[in-house]
């Protein structure tokens, strides 16, 4: 009981039983009653007030755990963001490099494809040079061999 304990509820009873006057005598029990109804709703919201405080407590700690996580879960954000960054810068230079290499393949393929094609006009030339030059022989054989029977 919040301030009044039960010997001073004693003295009032004793006050009302003494009381002659009947109009006083109610005034008495009027006020008992509200004493002994304030009691109740004090020690009701005294009550209320500890498990406030309870709740309080148990609020503060679940909102420092929710603190924490969230902290962590930043954290853990952050160095995924950071990352994800570095994958991606990776892959742009393995892009890069890979195109690079691959233009220089093909400039280097279409080089190649032009010599060999100006390989194979010389060789083709040269056989052409070669066959002319077999006839000339054949010719000159001919020629040669026309001037020994007339000798």
């Amino acid at each position: 009981m919040a301030q009044i304990n039960a010997t001073q509820l004693d003295d009032i009873d004793t006050l009302i039983r003494q009381e002659n006057d009947p109009e006083k005598r109610n005034v008495l029990l009027i006020l008992q009653s509200m004493t002994i109804g304030l009691i109740h709703v004090v020690d009701t919201i005294e009550s209320i007030e500890n498990k406030v405080k309870a709740k309080d407590i148990l609020y503060t700690r679940k909102i420092e755990e929710y603190d924490t996580t969230l902290a962590k879960g930043r954290t853990i954000w952050r160095v995924l963001t950071v990352m994800y960054a570095l994958l991606q810068a990776g892959i742009v230079g393995i892009a890069g490099y890979s195109y690079k290499t691959i233009s220089e393949i093909r400039d280097m393929s279409y080089s190649n494809q032009i010599k060999l094609e100006m390989l194979q006009q010389d060789l083709t030339n040269t056989k052409n040079q070669a066959m002319i030059t077999q006839q000339e022989l054949s010719d000159m054989l001919k020629d040669h061999r026309l001037i020994d029977q007339n000798r």
